[in-house]
This record gives structure tokens, sequence and C-alpha cells, in this order.
């Protein structure tokens, strides 16, 4: 366990560190959230390379973004938003876990947009590991031309045959609690939410078309392929509801956290 925790907390430094650099600014709030079992089989030696740990950074994004868009120069946008992640500063892994991940994007399982901001959710493949991504960019008309600029990321790491130390619903209410923290990804007025169900972990009598949160049907449900397993990328744009995450309601056939 307390080598578990170092790992976490040399990976927190680094991030901390990395934003700095792609914000410019020397004020951030880091708020870092363990989703999907953060830490899998503690009796396991390789615990840390066995299982699925996402790291989510958020801060005071009305402060931060708005500082980071404004040092932004028109020379900084490009034509495509893959353009504009490969100029960017921002990378995918972590080089002290061996995990290194080209700029591109394998598989976008979605593309979120409005006037102002695209966000992207994409996966990345690097043999048997994978990076789950959510990137954010700024649109601006330059010269006449839409262009974008990347200004922030948040990524999970994952590798093929990891596995699960609790229930799927557990793993339902970490990612329900994280909303508080992800409203940076939100390009609406309303309270943005996801999550990944894999079909795998669903028992008799579940289905994922029964999922609702405050009995709400999620905007989008993108059924993929997870190293050939199942998996459903539920979302909602504009989730109703003004509580805080951990006390979000929820069911997957009649079942829930009860």
């Amino acid at each position: 366990m307390k080598q578990i925790v170092i790992s976490i907390l040399k990976t927190i430094f680094k991030i901390i560190k990395a934003v700095l650099c792609v914000a410019g600014v020397m004020a951030v709030i880091l708020i870092v959230t363990a989703f999907k079992d953060a830490v899998m089989d503690k009796s396991n030696e390789n615990t840390e390379n066995t299982g699925q740990t996402e790291i989510e950074i958020s801060g005071d994004f009305s402060n931060l973004e708005k500082q980071l868009e404004n040092k932004l120069s028109d020379k900084e946008y490009y034509s495509t938003i893959q353009e504009a992640y490969k100029h960017s500063r921002i990378t995918l892994g972590d080089k002290e876990l061996g995990l290194e991940y080209e700029k591109r994007m394998d598989h976008v399982l979605a593309d979120f947009r409005n006037r102002d901001y695209v966000v992207i959710r994409f996966l990345v493949y690097d043999g048997e590991r994978m990076c789950e991504t959510f990137m954010k960019f700024k649109t601006k008309e330059v010269n006449g031309k839409k262009k974008y600029a990347a200004i922030s990321a948040s990524q999970t790491y994952d590798k093929k045959g990891g596995y699960y130390s609790s229930t799927l619903y557990h793993t339902i209410e970490t990612e329900l609690w994280a909303t508080d923290f992800i409203q940076d990804l939100s390009i609406t007025d309303g309270k943005f939410a996801y999550g990944e169900i894999e079909n795998h972990r669903l028992k008799q009598g579940e289905d994922i078309r029964a999922f609702r949160v405050e009995k709400q049907k999620p905007n989008g449900i993108i059924e993929h392929k997870h190293y050939g397993r199942r998996e459903y990328f539920w979302y909602f744009m504009d989730l109703q509801s003004n509580k805080p995450g951990k006390d979000l309601d929820y069911e997957l056939k009649g079942q829930g956290n009860e």
C-alpha cells in the first residue's frame, strides 16, 4: 500500500509541473480523483500495472482557462484539431511508468462542440496499453477561418487484462461522485457527467439501455470495443440535478445505490 501511495504522489507532482507548464500560471487548484478502482488488488506486488487508474485533473477553470486563452497568440491556433494537438505542449503518458503515447487519435469516441470550444474523447493504443483521453480545444476565427488551440487534457491509462476489485455499482458511484470535479469539460450551462460500463460486468436482468441517473436517460451511450470486450461510454450534457455527485441516484434495470 505504501508503494502505491508513493507512486500516486509522484504522479501528482509530475502533473502539477505539467499543468503549470501548459497553463502558464502559478496558482493551480488540482483535484485528483481515482476512477474505476484506482488501487486494484493491494496484495498484488504489480498492482500499479494490472488495473486501470484514472487521474482526472480539474481546477478553477473559470480563471485558469481564461488566463491560458488570453495568452494564446493567433500563431498557436491551427486549421484542424489534430494539428492543434500535435503542436501543443500537452503530452500523454508518464515516462517514469514507461507510458508514452504518440500525439495521435486512434479512435474518437465523442466530439462535443459549441461556438467557442471543442471537447474530444479519444483512445490511443500502444501495444497492450491504452490511453483514454478528454482534450479541450479553444476555437477562434483567424483571418476569416475557424482554427483550434489545445488548452487542457485529462487521461486514463489502461492495460490489457486489467480487472476490477470492486463491484460495477461502486465504479458507477465513483464516476458520479467525480462529476463535481469535471465541469471544466462541460460546454453547456448544464451539468456534465460521464462513465464507462463494461458489458461483461452486467449481471442477468441488467441492461445498459435501462441506465438512469436521477431518473434521466444519458444524452448518449456509445458502444465500443476495449481489447475485444464490449464497453459503453455514457454521458450527460445537461444532467438536471443540484445534488453533489456523491448523492446522485442511479439505476440499472431496477438496481441502484440502495
